[in-house]
């Protein structure tokens, strides 16, 4: 069953450092019918405004990087904030 349309993201956005990953989620998308803007950037330095989002996704992307708190920080900061807590969780 689709999800009503009142659940569907107006806007879809992926960020990646490896331009090859978002080479193949572009091919992906393409394949299924999903829109989404992808960008090649790291996530210390999100090339996104403050408040962007209502939500925002996480899959893992701290275990990976040299600064997870500072990216937590660029990510809330795109999320409006909602990720502070989080950050304190990255640091034990």
């Amino acid at each position: 069953m689709a999800a009503p349309a009142a659940f569907l993201p107006v806007r879809s956005v992926g960020i990646d450092v490896d331009a090859h990953l978002l080479a193949l989620a572009a091919e992906r998308g393409r394949v299924h019918g999903v829109y989404a803007e992808l960008h090649c950037a790291d996530a210390g330095a999100l090339p996104l405004e403050s408040n962007a989002f209502d939500l925002v996704l996480d899959f893992g992307t701290c275990s990976h990087i040299a600064d997870p708190t500072g990216a937590l920080r660029e990510i809330g900061g795109a999320a409006g904030g909602a990720l502070e807590e989080p950050a304190q969780e990255v640091n034990r």
